[in-house]
């Protein structure tokens, strides 16, 4: 529990509560029409940090989704698809993994129900 309180305070998501974030209010969340888009449309209803994307993800495009998903951190997991939408369809530079596959591979069954339930 420490490490998500202090990673929600790194990225000013001090008042996030988790509950807020359940998995039917992650069924809801409105996708972007590609990862990067910024149109008006997209942007309505869209959670989004001011912390840049660049500072969320390495140079092999690995987000905080992929490495929740990779470890196995369902709380986190959680924040990031509630709060990141972005972070769904984020593949890696090299192999071209996305957060989803990350899970399945390393056998995260409460990180693929989140994922799926997000609108994966």
């Amino acid at each position: 529990r420490s490490d998500l309180q202090m990673i929600k305070h790194k990225l000013n998501l001090k008042d996030v509560k988790l509950s807020s974030l359940t998995r039917g209010r992650l069924s809801s969340v409105k996708r972007r029409c590609h990862p990067l888009c910024e149109c008006e449309v997209c942007g309505e209803g869209v959670t989004q940090s001011s912390m840049s994307r660049a500072l969320l993800a390495n140079g092999d495009n690995y987000t905080l989704l992929h490495i929740a998903a990779l470890h196995g951190h369902p709380d986190l997991a959680l924040l990031f698809a509630g709060h990141f939408t972005w972070m769904l369809d984020t593949v890696t530079l090299r192999d071209k993994l996305s957060p989803l596959h990350l899970a399945c591979q390393y056998n995260n069954e409460p990180i693929v129900d989140i994922l799926l339930t997000a609108g994966y």
